[in-house]
């Protein structure tokens, strides 16, 4: 599970934003109770969970038994988090990301770098587990629990959104965008994927038949970094090649 800590990074992945981001490890019973009882924005939870509550290396602290809880949002990524997320919601938390099942450590890993980055791109938590689920063959053991619409930060581009490059013909890609709407921009409202101009849409449904050249679409992802899903398999732009991309659109 250690593999997973690597989301520190992904907190705050972005220009003109600031995380203030602490990373503890082996917490035991009694700091963990006082990380819950701090006023911060997100807890995101790497560790082990059963009916007793969160694994600790002297115990397992059970939410249900606390008075009261401070953290905003949290996402469990931990084995049955669910009844441990369930008792965060009802004592003060307003969001969170649980399981309904056991997950396996490789799942696990994936599933919370995926989070993270959707988190911090913009995604409401609803959208970030539902887009889990679509992607990943074990996605449905994530739930959100409390208010789905919660959103960490505002997406840089006013309206968080999945690309989808469907080909490349002639040197230009041909895409689709999948928008997810948010608090501060919701259905209805006007949006231009990817920046691409003059021609606005609606935030309803699926935009499909957006076309960049291949020189188009490098220098906008060399400015913005977006969630990319290629041969049905999510990437982010700083991750994938224009080489890498040109292979997968041809075959």
């Amino acid at each position: 599970m250690a593999e997973e800590g690597v989301v520190e990074e992904f907190y705050g992945l972005r220009d003109m934003l600031e995380f203030d981001v602490t990373l503890h490890s082996s917490v035991e019973t009694e700091d963990l109770r006082d990380l819950l009882a701090e006023d911060v924005d997100l807890l995101h939870y790497i560790g082990h969970v059963d009916e007793s509550g969160f694994q600790c290396p002297d115990g397992a602290l059970d939410a249900r038994t606390l008075d009261d809880v401070n953290v905003t949002t949290f996402v469990l990524n931990a084995c049955r988090s669910y009844e441990q997320g369930e008792a965060l919601v009802d004592r003060g938390s307003h969001a969170g990301i649980a399981t309904l099942a056991e997950v396996g450590n490789q799942i696990a890993t994936q599933v919370g770098r995926t989070v993270a980055r959707l988190l911090n791109y913009g995604f409401t938590f609803r959208a970030a587990a539902a887009i889990v689920r679509d992607q990943n063959l074990t996605g449905h053991r994530y739930i959100t629990l409390g208010d789905g619409k919660t959103t960490l930060v505002q997406s840089e581009g006013g309206i968080p959104a999945i690309v989808t490059a469907k080909d490349l013909v002639d040197d230009t890609v041909r895409m689709a965008a999948q928008p997810y709407p948010t608090p501060q921009k919701h259905v209805g409202s006007l949006m231009m994927p990817l920046g691409k101009g003059p021609t606005r849409h609606l935030n309803v449904g699926t935009i499909s038949d957006i076309e960049y050249t291949v020189e188009e679409f490098e220098q906008e992802v060399s400015i913005h970094t977006i969630p990319l899903e290629v041969g049905g398999e999510l990437r982010w732009s700083d991750e994938i090649s224009t080489r890498e991309l040109r292979e997968l659109l041809s075959r």
